[in-house]
């Protein structure tokens, strides 16, 4: 009896953990089943979306082709009208509702007919987009054409050029724009002869409107360019335009440098046609190499400069000192027993330390040792000799030392000789009783002044041949590409010399 009963109690067990599992099992069947559905519900909102997205585009695309200022157009493969928007419908003249099935060619006037038939089948065989400009009812209009492969249709776009009329006065301000420009402007065709000139080619050039038209362009270079100008003209066959500088040559035969730009346009017909526009920049290329020979000078200047204080230094330094030390030692010797000897031999040491002195002086003159300590050392080494000389109050105001970018040594120069010839004016010709110096570094550049409370810079001054100062000092600064001012007659009187280079 207890074995059955332990059986039942087994068995039941069993069929409880049976159930159990059978339970878990269709509550995770469940489970599965709400996700699936819920995923299909979210795609097919998803799907919705973008119905309602894609049918909004179409919409607003819609909007735009009908309302759009130009006239769009899509022809089948025989040329014939699919679809047209109401800028093309009121462009050829009939209700949108007539346009299909009507061949685009048949509203053009015969010869534009076969240009337009020709056009079409191009692009439809493949070719690249291209435009077409023809006479529609007295209006000019602009056809662009693509192909649309998937479709081989022949997509279009129409543009109202307006009447002849219009054209005209379009084309008058053109020349009017053209006769007033300071470039020389030539229009070649096909073959590169001249066909067009405005006045400004007249003037540059020295050759007269009718001597020029119909030749070719060779003659306006000169023959040290030809071979650039072949190879821009060969330039012209990869890219529509060219610029470059080319020597250019005159009706009398002088030659002038020029910058020139070369384009190639087509017009409605699809014709060629070439426009080369030109000035004459050999004052800026006189004045560029003046200024390169300037900044040469310049350094040949300072190095000459520099080995004549060497040599001074070298050879008559030398000299000096061992006749210093003899006439030292003469009057060593001479002592009691020749007074009047010892007294020569003291005068002439004194004369000796006077040229020594005046040698040093003359070499720092030609090249300041100072300068190699670096700008800001040179600097506060010439404003305390002119204190010293001068007796006149000067300030000097220089930014940190870490601050101050490395300059190149010829704008280092430039700025100590300029300092130096500024403070030399100022006690010949200022009158002055106070100075200031300046060093400034604004944003991407460097601002240097002297500043003097003096009686200012009397007008036309600067202008006088003999002002060599001033002209040195403009030409120096000038060849390193800085610029410089004067100011007189500032509030209170005195003058102001600025110097200002871009770093």
């Amino acid at each position: 009896m207890s074995g059955r009963r332990r059986g039942d109690a087994s068995g039941e067990d069993g069929a409880a953990l049976s159930l159990a599992h059978s339970e878990r099992l269709r509550r995770w069947h469940q489970q599965q089943a709400s996700q699936i559905e819920l995923d299909l519900q979210q795609q097919a909102l998803a799907e919705q979306q973008s119905w309602q997205m894609l049918a909004i585009g179409r919409t607003d695309y819609a909007a735009l082709y009908e309302q759009a200022p130009a006239g769009y157009l899509s022809l089948d493969a025989g040329g014939c009208i699919v679809r047209a928007n109401l800028a093309a419908a009121a462009l050829l003249g009939r209700r949108r509702a007539e346009l299909p099935g009507q061949c685009l060619p048949g509203f053009f006037d015969a010869p534009a007919r076969e240009r337009l038939r020709e056009f079409i089948a191009a692009t439809l065989a493949g070719a690249a987009p291209g435009a077409l400009e023809l006479l529609l009812g007295g209006r000019q209009v602009r056809i662009e054409a693509n192909l649309d492969q998937p479709a081989q249709r022949c997509r279009m776009i129409l543009t109202d050029m307006g009447t002849t009329a219009v054209r005209e006065a379009a084309r008058r301000r053109a020349f009017e724009v053209l006769d007033h420009m300071a470039e020389g402007v030539l229009v070649c065709d096909a073959a590169r002869r001249i066909v067009s000139v405005n006045p400004a080619f007249v003037r540059l050039t020295g050759y007269a409107a009718e001597d020029v038209l119909g030749r070719r362009t060779g003659f306006l270079i000169a023959a040290q360019a030809a071979p650039a100008w072949r190879g821009a003209l060969r330039g012209l066959r990869q890219a529509p335009r060219w610029e470059g500088e080319l020597s250019g040559r005159r009706r009398d035969g002088s030659v002038y440098a020029g910058m020139v730009s070369l384009s190639v346009v087509r017009d409605g017909d699809g014709g060629v046609h070439y426009i080369g526009v030109f000035s004459d920049i050999t004052a800026r290329r006189q004045a560029e190499n003046s200024q390169r020979l300037a900044l040469h000078l310049e350094r040949r200047k300072e190095q000459e400069r520099e080995r004549i204080a060497r040599d001074i230094h070298d050879e008559l330094g030398q000299n000096l000192l061992a006749l210093r030390i003899d006439v030292a030692m003469l009057a060593e010797r001479s002592g009691a027993r020749h007074p009047r000897l010892h007294q020569r031999a003291r005068a002439a040491l004194q004369n000796v330390d006077a040229t020594i002195r005046s040698v040093r002086g003359i070499m720092n003159d030609l090249r300041p040792a100072v300068l190699d300590l670096g700008l800001c050392a040179a600097l506060e080494w010439q404003v305390a000799e002119f204190r010293r000389d001068s007796g006149l109050r000067c300030t000097l105001s220089l930014p940190p030392e870490a601050a101050l970018p490395p300059l190149p040594a010829a704008m280092e120069i430039a700025l100590f000789r300029s300092l130096q010839e500024a403070l030399l004016n100022i006690r010949r010709h200022a009158h002055a009783s106070a100075v200031a110096v300046q060093l400034l570094l604004p944003a991407g550049g460097l601002a240097f002044s002297v500043t003097d409370d003096g009686v200012g810079l009397a007008p036309g001054a600067r202008a006088k041949p003999d002002a060599f100062g001033l002209i040195g000092m403009e030409q120096r600064v000038g060849a390193l590409g800085g610029r410089l001012t004067m100011e007189s007659a500032l509030a209170g009187g005195g003058c102001r010399l600025r110097l200002s280079f871009d770093l």
